[in-house]
């Protein structure tokens, strides 16, 4: 079984889902958003870092999928 985090990753609101796969199935396990902190853009992907930092650590994903980020 593997368990995916996606990211949906934005300067205001960063969005995420945890999955179970077997390959064949797909379970959901868990997701959520963050609402981004700080005023510049430094901060904010300081922000971003530290809580998906905890999010990888509490679901601890065996594969990550971010979507590309467009302006």
């Amino acid at each position: 079984m593997r368990r995916i985090l996606g990211i949906d990753p934005g300067s205001v609101i960063t969005g995420y889902g945890v999955i179970d796969s077997d390959g064949i199935r797909d379970f959901h396990i868990a997701n959520g958003s963050l609402k981004i902190a700080g005023d510049d853009l430094p901060q904010k992907l300081g922000f971003i870092l530290k809580e998906l930092t905890l999010i990888i650590a509490h679901w601890q994903p065996t594969e990550v999928a971010i979507e590309n980020v467009f302006v």
